[in-house]
């Protein structure tokens, strides 16, 4: 099945909708099913991975980009952050 793969931080995982919330309001375990990615991907038939990360930065998004294991036919979208955000990689 075709995907789409979707990157980014706290908008595109969906911290805050209903289903991706702890009572603490801190992110749940796992994506939204009511994030925008998962939207998409059910209107284009498409099988959702959403590998966004609630606070990532631009520089976190990029590593995730380019470590992920493709496929030749999936949809890729990338919802760039603040610039402002950084990370450090140890």
């Amino acid at each position: 099945m075709n995907r789409l793969i979707a990157f980014g931080c706290s908008n595109t995982f969906g911290h805050g909708l209903e289903d991706c919330v702890t009572e603490d309001m801190q992110p749940g375990p796992t994506a939204s099913k009511l994030a925008w990615p998962q939207l998409v991907a059910d209107k284009l038939g498409l099988e959702c991975h959403n590998q966004a990360l609630p606070g990532a930065s631009n520089k976190m998004i990029m590593n995730l980009v380019m470590n992920f294991p493709f496929a030749p036919k999936d949809t890729v979208v990338i919802m760039w952050t603040h610039s402002d955000r950084y990370h450090i990689f140890s």
